[in-house]
């Protein structure tokens, strides 16, 4: 297998150890035609798409995503991938404090290609549901239809660093995420500035200052139990230190540590979820191994 960008393309919001990967980090030189990621994270708060969900108590994240190839070529489409994976969040605070510590699962299903040597892109289907039924900003379960592409910089404006610009459109099928009265369609456009900063022994310290910025194209910002909808709603930015954890046992394979501190600003009518905190500071630290 040639090596290649397009592993875990669209992994879940992102979220965390994988909204800071690119897909060359994310490089699978076995000749598996499955392979995936085992990731675990904690965080001080949880915002979804500037959308605020617990900010006390033990937050913590699972998360496993699998990948299955079913083509390889040398020119036009690369590769193509068929994806799945679910995200789920726990919390000791009190969104989880009534009908258990089981506060969001998400599944999805998609289909990712890489296009030449530099371009990457896919479309899933996304499912968000609460388990405990304690998701304020969740009205019911929510489905919805997720497109993103990616542009491999490497090499074209820096041979020491990237930026790795995402561009995210989602389109809400069934239910709200905000909580509001319309489906609604959610835009992004995310950068991950990367360097090698240094070692500790023979682990290679990475610097990532990954940033991105969230609107409604349409009803995904309403005000709270619904009403007007508000363009902007949040942009983050902060900064992630990651290198391999070579104590870990390998058995499936190698593992990777990060943590990271962040900065975000809300929108109007995020802000009035968030009590009126426009500007929000938090850390994260988590592991993953790809397989």
């Amino acid at each position: 297998m040639r090596k290649t960008f397009l592993v875990g393309l669209l992994s879940p919001s992102l979220l965390l150890a994988q909204q800071y990967t690119s897909y060359q980090e994310r490089v699978d030189a076995r000749n598996d035609a499955v392979h995936g990621r085992l990731g675990f994270a904690l965080t001080s708060q949880y915002f979804f798409r500037g959308i605020e969900q617990e900010n006390q108590g033990i937050i913590a994240q699972p998360t496993l995503d699998l990948s299955l190839n079913v083509h390889e070529g040398d020119e036009g489409l690369r590769q193509l991938n068929i994806v799945t994976g679910i995200f789920e969040s726990l919390h000791s605070g009190p969104t989880g404090s009534t009908g258990g510590v089981w506060y969001e699962s998400r599944y999805y299903l998609g289909v990712e290609g890489q296009f030449g040597e530099r371009f990457a892109g896919g479309v899933r289907y996304n499912t968000y549901a609460t388990p405990n039924g304690s998701a304020q900003s969740l009205n019911n379960t929510v489905e919805e239809l997720q497109f993103q592409v990616q542009f491999d910089d490497a090499g074209i404006f820096s041979k020491d660093w990237t930026l790795f610009p995402t561009a995210t459109v989602a389109f809400e099928l069934e239910g709200q995420r905000d909580g509001g009265n319309e489906r609604g369609i959610y835009a992004e456009l995310a950068i991950s500035p990367a360097w090698t900063i240094g070692e500790i022994g023979d682990a290679e310290l990475t610097l990532k200052f990954p940033s991105r910025i969230g609107v409604s194209l349409k009803d995904y910002y309403e005000q709270l139990n619904g009403g007007d909808d508000d363009f902007f709603g949040y942009i983050q930015s902060g900064g992630v230190v990651s290198a391999p954890l070579n104590f870990m046992a390998s058995r499936l394979g190698p593992w990777r540590g990060y943590a990271g501190l962040h900065l975000i600003l809300l929108g109007n009518n995020n802000d009035e979820r968030n009590g009126d905190d426009r500007a929000e500071l938090f850390f994260e630290f988590g592991m993953s191994t790809d397989f």
